[in-house]
């Protein structure tokens, strides 16, 4: 076959800590490789040769000239050193200067490629296949926490907004819900926009205009923005969700006078509340360079033809064109339940529950027959307005930082990350989560894909064992304890507090640390049935591959149930939502109407098949959730949502048969091998 002409598909999850990569050549045979989020590979430094050479320890499996023009990262200051060779079949480094005085026989170092993770794992598979990415055409599905990230740490930028007159402090009002209520100092809500401007305008709440814009009373202000080096703006005024005229009218003209990017809120969200409107178009604008650099990086690594699709949070794929930040803030995790629920339903199961164990947080979710979304959720202060995976996130990774404080034991919510990450990478991280386990005899440092420092473990935990009256042993496991349990509330939010008990689910453990603590979390929940997939540390990865793509509609209602013209709205959005369908293929997935009765400002969530199957199945919803039903009420559609996806991929229900396998070990537990272990033990 001409590799000029070969086709290679890449899954890919960039996650906080590691970034996992699985391809399918041309062949249709699988690859896997994982990278650190830097964009960097790790190793150990085994020998340093006369010559001023390094050899690695453990082989790294890394082509021949691969990590040429690598800058190396010892975890301490230092002038810029690159790689000028490598050979991989004597595991030989050599740089383009002297090697620095703290790199020594045992130390880790890391080298940075300067690229975007995806970019790293693509081309380092395609050089373990001997092939150039110039020389093939390639698909990337990717899911990405980068905005996440951006927007928990701070990192996005903060967009000028102009408003209604009268509401400048719309956001720092918010719903006057304090964060911290019973704090002794009460702590100010914190907003992601920058400057304020009010503006004289009015639509009244019918869509007709009472005032409009003036242009020239606004150019003034916003050039002087601009000259002090804004570049991004939001426009969002009142009651523009069913006119947006004003809005498009000062959007235009703020492009015309050299903003970069302007975000419109009926743009983002069409509907009415005016404030998750206002905050969503926020939360966008603060992260749309954010999201635009990075995607433009990935794309470079695709070469002449390829495609990127980007999965969205809640998990279907869109073209880059039509993404947008505000889908990518639970992509990784809408990823990992896909995933998830591909290899349960193959197993034979149809209601379980989620663990998705990565190195920064723990993502879990419920599966009874189909995916649960929701039209809302946090990440860290800001609130957004989206469809989403229902998905409860709790800090408790394997990169978790365990310390005492007070005398009291804390894991989380600080991360170590990809650097320095636990202290057993080498590069000197704080006592993690991982480090725990480690110490505990749960891990076993073979199985790595990069090098593991036990030394510095002990380390880490000695200085806290100094520091408290506890023991080593009480304080690691009571790390362990306090993860699990954070983990089983977690679980207990997306089961028991909606009416479902966790012990009638599987629990399906997947991450890179999910399987050290799935027995402990199903013990908590009274779960007699865990199902610990293949490749579970790629699993986020794989769920790009049983994605699809899809696009979601929504409508404003605000009708009575029963009126007639509804079902010709349903109609209408289901067929604009197919024709915005980038496939020919594509077919209705799902319908839910949100209901409410009359009066009420908070609808409840109701999927359906048939429009008269809604009126029963909202009744019997809000029994379930408030325990009667006002029969004198009459009911009211607040709004529509269709979901229609391109075609999906067939799974095949596994067969699985009851042997098992087992090698002995030195201590008092079994250890199985996974890869000595037949599907189905």
């Amino acid at each position: 076959m001409n590799s000029k002409t070969s086709h290679w598909s890449f899954f890919i999850d960039t996650g906080g800590t590691f970034t996992d990569c699985l391809a399918h050549d041309p062949c249709g045979n699988l690859h896997r490789a994982k990278v650190l989020s830097r964009g960097s590979l790790s190793a150990q430094v085994l020998k340093i040769e006369s010559d001023g050479s390094i050899l690695l320890a453990g082989s790294p499996n890394w082509p021949d000239s691969f990590p040429l023009g690598f800058r190396l990262q010892s975890g301490k200051d230092q002038s810029p050193i690159y790689v000028i060779g490598w050979e991989h079949s004597k595991a030989r480094l050599v740089l383009d200067t002297q090697v620095p005085g703290q790199i020594i026989p045992g130390s880790a170092i890391e080298l940075l490629s300067g690229e975007e993770a995806p970019v790293l794992g693509q081309r380092l598979i395609l050089s373990r296949a001997g092939i150039s990415p110039d020389e093939v055409t390639s698909v990337i599905r990717l899911a990405t926490t980068r905005c996440t990230n951006a927007l928990l740490e701070g990192k996005g930028n903060p967009p000028v907004l102009f408003l209604t007159s009268g509401f400048p402090d719309l956001l720092e009002i918010g719903d006057q819900r304090r964060t911290g209520l019973f704090d002794l100092v009460p702590q100010k809500r914190p907003v992601l926009h920058g400057p304020v401007i009010e503006v004289d305008e009015r639509m009244d709440r019918g869509g007709k205009p009472i005032q409009m814009p003036d242009l020239s009373l606004i150019e003034p202000f916003a050039r002087e923005l601009i000259d002090r080096g804004e570049r991004v703006a939001v426009v969002s005024f009142l009651h523009s969700y069913i006119n947006d005229s004003h809005e498009q009218l000062v959007g235009q003209a703020l492009l015309a006078w050299g903003f970069k990017r302007v975000v419109c809120s009926a743009e983002i969200r069409r509907f009415r509340k005016w404030l998750p409107r206002c905050e969503s178009s926020v939360v966008e604008a603060y992260l749309s360079f954010v999201l635009s650099g990075y995607l433009d990086a990935v794309e470079k690594g695709l070469g002449q033809g390829g495609k990127l699709l980007v999965c969205s949070s809640s998990g279907g794929l869109s073209r880059r064109a039509d993404y947008r930040a505000i889908d990518s803030l639970l992509s990784g995790p809408a990823g990992g339940v896909v995933g998830a629920s591909a290899v349960a339903r193959s197993a034979g199961l149809n209601n379980f529950i989620n663990l998705d164990m990565g190195g920064t947080s723990s993502d879990v979710s419920r599966y009874s027959g189909s995916f649960a979304y929701q039209s809302s959720h946090q990440v860290g202060d800001a609130r957004v307005d989206n469809v989403a995976m229902r998905i409860e996130t709790v800090a408790a990774g394997g990169g978790s930082i365990c310390r005492v404080v007070d005398g009291l034991l804390k894991v989380g919510p600080e991360s170590a990350g990809a650097y320095p990450g636990p202290a057993c990478y080498g590069f000197g991280g704080p006592l993690c989560l991982t480090d725990v386990n480690l110490l505990l005899g749960r891990l076993d440092p073979t199985q790595f894909s990069t090098p593991v420092f036990e030394s510095a473990s002990k380390q880490r935990l000695n200085q806290w064992v100094e520091q408290s009256d506890r023991s080593a042993e009480d304080l690691l496991h009571g790390f362990l304890s306090l993860a699990d349990d954070a983990m089983a509330n977690a679980i207990r939010k997306v089961s028991v507090a909606e009416g479902y008990d966790p012990s009638d689910h599987a629990l399906v453990s997947f991450g890179g640390a999910g399987g050290q603590h799935a027995c402990g979390v199903a013990e908590r929940l009274g779960m007699d049935q865990i199902l610990s997939p293949g490749d579970s540390g790629l699993l986020s990865a794989y769920g790009l591959s049983c994605a699809s793509l899809e696009r979601v509609g929504e409508r404003s209602i605000l009708l009575p149930l029963d009126d007639e013209s509804i079902r010709e709205i349903e109609s209408q959005l289901v067929a604009q939502t197919l024709n915005a369908l980038p496939v020919k293929d594509g077919k209705l997935d799902q319908k839910t109407a949100f209901v409410r009765l009359a009066g009420q400002d908070a609808p409840l969530e109701v999927p359906y098949s048939k429009f008269t199957e809604i009126s029963r199945l909202y009744r019997d919803k809000f029994l379930k959730v408030f325990g009667y039903f006002p029969t004198d009420r009459a009911l009211e559609l607040y709004s529509l949502r269709v979901r229609v996806v391109g075609l999906k991929p067939r799974l095949e229900e596994e067969a699985f048969s009851a042997s098992t396998t087992c090698l002995p070990s030195d201590g008092g537990r079994k250890i199985y091998n996974r890869t000595e272990i037949q599907v189905g033990t």
